[in-house]
């Protein structure tokens, strides 16, 4: 791990190296332009497509859904932890749970950007405000609080004051700015008279534990009036809200249970699946079905009607090619950042650290000429030549313990930073 610690070349690809340090409010920008900056062709997913929409509809966690239908026609309202691994199903659980407890109006969910007002924000940064994109229908609203970075607190006390207010935001501009960031609307500070009857907040483990007590009186309040899911990896992270939820455990489901996911598919799709190769895909995923599914779309689209020893795509190759792309075309901190974002991404969908390093690095040497291609794949085998230890390893799909994870992650990024200093160098040595 000496290489760890190897210097990246920050005078060429400085170019204003302090915006990288730029508080959190910035920072916020930056979130909006990685949103565009990486935003497919608009095409629905069939992950997305065959997504169960009500309860009785689950193939996989068949017996989960059945307990929370159970509980919907004899609970009142209640709030709920719905814990699992990254991919598991934990909000379409949670979807599904709304539409069945307040009815279709849960069924079109959009994005916006919605304005938060930060009365306790922390003092190390003067922010009064964010910007943070959030799905929202005419009776709930759900956040992602992997984006607030130490402000989960704020964001939630302000969604109950909300609530209790008996108000919801209006779709209005900010300030009367007609822009748009991607087709997504802004929504504003001005409120509308409405009735908001569920909040669904994932990675809901971010909310800091000294404000877990805090939180816990306001579910106890809302009880009857507004239904709070929390998604999250651990539960034990939420120690202090169980006594108020229902916690309801999504375990990744079994080999049996995604070949039935994925011979749905097919027929929903009228696709002719092969046994034996869904069986396959569903090895590969490694228990993961959104991994399976986006395995079997992938290698439909390359390859189909299906052959005997068809190799299966695991459908991230799009993603790294255009990772490598915006990398080939600005070498720049705030580029630095944004690939970063997409780095960690994949990451959490446990693809192993040896298919991302070796296709990102095909991808850029795709893009590239002669003597700085020489170069990268030089490097590429000197950073395979340090791992004595084995972190990376030829398995597409296997998934590495946590510890092993971050430290290819480290090697991946740092060979990135170094790589975009150096080919900025070389861009500036043609002129």
């Amino acid at each position: 791990m000496d290489k760890i610690k190897k210097n990246i070349d920050e005078g060429c690809l400085n170019d204003d190296y302090q915006e990288i340090k730029k508080p959190l409010e910035d920072n916020f920008h930056v979130s909006v332009a990685k949103i565009n900056e990486y935003k497919e062709e608009e095409r629905v997913n069939w992950a997305k497509k065959h997504q169960p929409q009500a309860l009785k509809d689950f193939i996989c966690h068949k017996e989960k859904a059945e307990i929370l239908r159970t509980l919907v026609t004899t609970e009142k309202s209640s709030h709920y932890i719905i814990e699992g691994p990254p991919g598991v199903g934990k909000r379409t659980m949670a979807r599904a749970l709304l539409r069945e407890d307040i009815g279709p109006e849960i069924t079109e969910p959009r994005e916006e950007f919605k304005l938060f007002h930060l009365k306790n924000a922390l003092q190390k940064w003067p922010v009064t405000h964010l910007q943070l994109k959030v799905i929202i229908s005419s009776q709930h609203i759900e956040v992602n609080l992997d984006d607030l970075k130490g402000y989960e607190a704020d964001v939630v006390i302000q969604l109950f004051q909300e609530i209790e207010a008996g108000l919801v935001p209006q779709e209005r501009l900010l300030q009367g700015d007609q822009a748009n960031y991607g087709g997504n609307s802004i929504m504003g500070s001005n409120q509308i008279p409405h009735v908001c009857r569920a909040i669904t907040l994932c990675t809901a483990e971010k909310l800091p534990k000294d404000s877990q007590l805090h939180i816990q009186s306001l579910l106890e309040t809302f009880k009857g009036h507004c239904k709070v899911i929390f998604c999250c990896h651990d539960v034990s992270q939420l120690h202090k809200l169980s006594s108020v939820c229902k916690i309801i455990q999504l375990l990744p489901p079994s080999e049996k249970e995604i070949i039935e996911v994925l011979d749905f598919i097919a027929e929903q799709e009228d696709i002719e699946l092969p046994l034996q190769l869904a069986k396959h895909m569903a090895e590969k995923s490694r228990n993961c079905l959104q991994q399976a599914i986006r395995s079997f779309e992938a290698t439909w689209q390359s390859n189909y009607p299906f052959k005997d020893g068809q190799f299966i795509m695991n459908g991230w190759e799009e993603e790294l090619a255009m990772m490598a792309k915006s990398i080939i075309e600005e070498q720049s901190p705030k580029r630095l950042f944004i690939v970063r974002q997409k780095l960690i991404t994949l990451f959490e969908h446990n693809l192993s650290p040896d298919f991302i390093f070796s296709t990102l690095v095909e991808e850029l040497e795709k893009r590239m000429d002669g003597r700085i291609k020489r170069q990268t794949e030089i490097s590429y085998q000197e950073y395979r030549a340090d791992n004595a230890s084995g972190h990376f390893d030829g398995d597409t799909f296997k998934i590495q313990n946590t510890k092993n994870n971050f430290q290819c992650f480290l090697l991946i990024e740092e060979f990135i930073a170094k790589f975009m200093s150096h080919y900025k160098c070389y861009r500036g040595s043609l002129h």
